[in-house]
């Protein structure tokens, strides 16, 4: 699947940089974290999409060893707080994070403990109240009420099981949560305006 999903993204950024082209007053900046035994940060600092398209290749999804999800639920949490280096100093004015997570949500860590990190990331603010968040879920159905669970509600979650490189960036830029994004940006407003992935 590593081709698919090296594709997915490579699109998804392509998508982004154009709409990053097309705006006057926003800009999306991305981070790019993977994550099987452990995380792995492709750009440990935002950059505008165009800049990643050259990292992004099928090493950079590697699918081998297992699914640690309790490091990834922690890793969203400290990117939401406001000594995580991803958010720090932007938790005022018009920036609006959103959080993309694409899983299917079979861990391998331990069920206790990612709950309980979930659990914590549920607790934090900037992640509940401000956050937008969207999980592309490839994973089997049983599974989709804790992601569900995770990402805020059964709206944002978009099971898409197969051609993950034709339908990723149609369903991210169409996505309600996309859309509420640009009334946001597109709001006056007094101030620049940042928005993530």
């Amino acid at each position: 699947h590593k081709p698919a999903v090296t594709a997915a993204v490579k699109a998804l950024l392509k998508a982004l940089a154009d709409q990053n082209y097309a705006a006057e007053d926003a800009e999306f900046v991305v981070r790019i974290v993977t994550f099987n035994n452990s995380v792995h940060l492709i750009n440990d600092t935002f950059l505008p999409p165009d800049q990643l398209m050259e990292l992004v290749d099928d090493s950079t999804f590697d699918c081998r060893g297992g699914t640690n999800l309790t490091a990834i639920v922690q890793e969203i949490d400290q990117d939401c707080s406001r000594s995580g280096i991803s958010f720090a100093g932007k938790h005022t004015s018009d920036f609006q994070p959103m959080s993309l997570l694409i899983t299917d949500f079979m861990g391998t860590d331990d069920a206790s403990s990612r709950q309980a990190a979930v659990d914590r990331l549920l607790d934090n603010r900037l992640y509940t109240e401000k956050t937008q968040s969207l999980c592309v879920f490839v994973g089997p159905e049983h599974l989709r009420d804790k992601v569900a669970a995770l990402a805020g509600g059964a709206d944002r979650v978009i099971a898409l099981s197969d051609d993950l490189d034709k339908y990723l960036t149609p369903v991210v830029m169409g996505s309600t949560i996309n859309m509420a994004m640009q009334t946001h940006i597109n709001a006056p407003s007094s101030g620049d305006i940042g928005r993530n992935v």
